[in-house]
C-alpha cells in the first residue's frame, strides 16, 4: 500500500486477519521442530552450480513435513567443475555426513530431484557398472545406511533448493577427498605426454562437439538424443554418468577425453615404442579416451611398416608323411 505524506495510518481488522494468516502459513512449514524418534525421518538434498543445500525433516500423521535442521555449503573450485549429477550426489553425501547422528541405525527417506540417482543410489539394486568412479564410491558409502530413495520435483520442495542457492562463505570443514586428489591425478596423466593442460583445455574449448559435451555435463543432459541429428554426441550421451569437467578438460572416469585436433598427436605418442596393438590399447585405456579410439589404434598399427616387420612369424603347419603303399 502506498500512502502519501501526512496520511493517517489505518490498520483494519481485515489487515490484521491477513497478517495473522500469513504468519500462520509461513510458520506452519518453516518452524524448526524437535527430533522425535517415533516420527518418520526425511532427508532432502539439492545442489546448484555453486552450493549445496540439505534439510532433515519429520513427517507428521497429517502428512505435513516440518524441518529439524538446515545445512548448506559453498562448493570449492574443484567441486564446481563436477557434472550436475555429481553435484546432486555430493549434496546427499554432505547431508548424510552432517546429520549422521540422526540417521545412523534408523530408517529414513532420501528425497532428490535428480532422477538418475534413483538407480545409482537405489539400495535394492546393484550399482550400474557404467557409473563414474566417484559416484560408485559414494553409493558404496551410502550402503551403511538404511534408507529408501524417492524423486520429487524441485517445484514441490523449495527448501533444499533455496539453501543451495544462498551465497555463503566457503566452509572447509567438509572437504571431499576427490576434490583434493583430482588436480594431482590430472597432472600425473598429462605428465605422461608432452602436452600441457592448457593446450588440452584450449583444444577442448575449440572443439564443437566437446563444447556441447562440456555444457551438458555441467548442466543436465537431455533425456534422449536423436541418432540422426546428433550421431557424434551419442557415445558421450551413453557414458554421461561417467563424465566430469576438471580445469576445462573433460574426464571419462579417470581418463582425459582428447579433442579431435590432438588425437593424431596422442596416437603417435602412444605408438612411439611400437609396442603392438594389445599393449597400446592398454596404455591408451589407462590415460585417455575418445570415441573409436580402439579403431584408430588398429589403423595406426596396420599402417606402420616397422610394426609389420616386427610381427611374429606365422606358426608353421606340419603335415604327416604319406604312408608308403
Amino acid at each position: 500500500m502506498n500512502y502519501e505524506k501526512n496520511t493517517r495510518w489505518v490498520w483494519t481488522k481485515e489487515c490484521q486477519s491477513s497478517f495473522e494468516c500469513l504468519l500462520h502459513e509461513i510458520s506452519k512449514t518453516t518452524t524448526l521442530v524437535h527430533y522425535d524418534h517415533k516420527l518418520p525421518l526425511i532427508l532432502a538434498a539439492d545442489a546448484s552450480n555453486y552450493g549445496l543445500g540439505t534439510v532433515i525433516l519429520h513427517r507428521y500423521p497429517d502428512g505435513l513435513e516440518k524441518p529439524i535442521a538446515h545445512v548448506s555449503k559453498t562448493l570449492n573450485n574443484a567441486e564446481r567443475n563436477y557434472s550436475q549429477i555429481e553435484k546432486a550426489a555430493l549434496s546427499i553425501v554432505y547431508g548424510i555426513k552432517k546429520f549422521h547422528q540422526y540417521l545412523a541405525d534408523r530408517a529414513f527417506e532420501l528425497v532428490t530431484d535428480h532422477k538418475p540417482l534413483l538407480s545409482i543410489f537405489n539400495p535394492k539394486k546393484g550399482i550400474p557398472v557404467t557409473t563414474a568412479d566417484r559416484l560408485q564410491r559414494w553409493a558404496i558409502y551410502l550402503m551403511g545406511y538404511n534408507y529408501n530413495i524417492r524423486y520429487k520435483s524441485t517445484k514441490l520442495r523449495g527448501n533444499a533448493d533455496a539453501l543451495s542457492r544462498l551465497p555463503i562463505p566457503y566452509d572447509d570443514s567438509f572437504i571431499d577427498s576427490d576434490a583434493m586428489q583430482i588436480n594431482y591425478m590430472q597432472q600425473q596423466l598429462i605428465e605422461q605426454w608432452s602436452l600441457k593442460p592448457d593446450e588440452i583445455a584450449k583444444a577442448t574449448t575449440n572443439d564443437d562437439i566437446l563444447k556441447q559435451v562440456r555444457h551438458f555435463t555441467l548442466t543436465n543432459w537431455p533425456s534422449s538424443f536423436s541418432k540422426s541429428k546428433n550421431p557424434k554426441l551419442i557415445p558421450y550421451f551413453n557414458n554421461r554418468y561417467s563424465l566430469s569437467v576438471v580445469n576445462d578438460c573433460i574426464l571419462f572416469d579417470t581418463r582425459i577425453i582428447i579433442p579431435k585436433q590432438l588425437q593424431c598427436r596422442v596416437i603417435n605418442m602412444l605408438h612411439c615404442g611400437h609396442i603392438g596393438i594389445i599393449k597400446m590399447k592398454h596404455l591408451a585405456r589407462t590415460y585417455c579416451w575418445w570415441p573409436n579410439i580402439d579403431k584408430d589404434i588398429c589403423d595406426m598399427i596396420k599402417s606402420c611398416t616397422i610394426c609389420s616387420k616386427l610381427q611374429p612369424l606365422p606358426k608353421p603347419t606340419f603335415n604327416s608323411w604319406e604312408e608308403p603303399k
